[in-house]
């Protein structure tokens, strides 16, 4: 075995479980992943210096929801992930029965809120779950709308988050251009239509992390803390 090939063999097998949840399949669809985990104000306050001792490696934020709900731990969140050296990134909750431009402005405006600076972190994600009868054509439009709108804003491509079930049953369309966060609970995850590959797979939303009381959120991104830097938002000109 190459030394290349054995120090990415390590790297996956050195994080084979997290949060009582078994990744080795994350390890054997990837050369090598790195965990992390996403987190809201439903997790209540968290110890940072207790999760920061752990292997997580990253954390996602909630920072939005819809056109009037903003996540009250944001900052809070942010700053502590922050403090344990964990790369941070901040996502917003789509409701696609509200005017997607809008919903854009209120995230933006919560990180404006919050005094965040997207350089150096992981970009925006858009999180679509629901569609609440609106048509494919529709949702289509829209997600592509806030897209645009955060990374004309940002200068950072937002990602895109969800899963298999949802993305084939609602005809979403091809979004290959923006990176995938793919939500999929099974040993082996699916890739929905428009991807090729996933770059953040969220296989367990029963994970236990010390310093952190509630279930949590458990995710892996498919490469080394090298590409993991790699996505991060650059600082605008």
């Amino acid at each position: 075995m190459k030394l290349h090939q054995l120090t990415r063999l390590c790297t996956a097998l050195s994080i084979v479980v997290l949060g009582g949840y078994d990744i080795t399949s994350a390890a054997r669809a990837e050369e090598s992943v790195v965990p992390g985990i996403d987190v809201s104000h439903f997790q209540g306050a968290i110890d940072w210096e207790q999760v920061g001792g752990q292997k997580i490696r990253f954390v996602y934020v909630k920072a939005s929801e819809g056109l009037h709900t903003a996540d009250a731990r944001l900052q809070e969140n942010w700053r502590g992930a922050r403090q344990q050296g964990l790369k941070t990134g901040p996502y917003h909750f789509f409701h696609p029965d509200e005017d997607p431009i809008a919903q854009a402005e209120h995230f933006l405006s919560q990180l404006k809120s919050a005094n965040i600076d997207l350089a150096g972190s992981l970009p925006p994600v858009l999180d679509i779950e629901v569609a609440e009868g609106t048509k494919s054509t529709t949702l289509r439009r829209d997600i592509k709308q806030w897209l645009h709108h955060v990374e004309k804003n940002t200068g950072c491509k937002p990602i895109l988050y969800t899963s298999p079930h949802f993305w084939e049953k609602e005809d979403a369309g091809d979004f290959a251009a923006h990176h995938l966060w793919l939500a999929d609970y099974a040993k082996t995850p699916t890739v929905p239509k428009g991807w090729r590959h996933w770059t953040f797979w969220q296989h367990s939303e029963d994970g236990t992390i010390a310093g952190i009381e509630k279930k949590v959120d458990l995710t892996v991104f498919a490469g080394d803390d090298i590409k993991l830097e790699e996505l991060t938002c650059k600082a605008r000109p």
